[in-house]
């Protein structure tokens, strides 16, 4: 089945796509990502999007055009104004991964068109 840009936009419009775009997302890593790449794989999702603290970690060997290499933490929001989340969610992780900066990447998903 196939899906579009507006199938996602609406999608995101619904509690579903908050308790579901982490699985998503991990989904898609596991297809992009080769299995010997693979070092780590974290993305709960469901009841688990309610947690406090990262939405997502992956680590791989190997980037892809979608995954950086080496330990990426991933945030996801699906709000109308996504760029709000993503400022205050990169601000958050900058100040509590200090130590860890200079050898991870941040990466904000979000199912919105962000306008550039």
């Amino acid at each position: 089945m196939p899906i579009s840009e507006t199938d996602i936009r609406q999608w995101a419009d619904h509690q579903e796509c908050r308790n579901n775009l982490p699985i998503l997302i991990r989904r898609l890593i596991r297809e992009t990502v080769s299995r010997n790449s693979l070092i780590s794989l974290r993305f709960p999702g469901n009841e688990a999007v309610d947690l406090s603290g990262i939405d997502g970690q992956a680590e791989c060997k190997v980037g892809t055009l979608w995954v950086p290499e080496g330990v990426s933490f991933w945030e996801m929001g699906c709000e109308q104004k996504p760029a709000v989340k993503a400022n205050k969610d990169y601000k958050k992780r900058v100040e509590t991964l200090q130590d860890e900066q200079e050898n991870t990447s941040f990466v904000f998903v979000t199912p919105r068109k962000v306008a550039r």
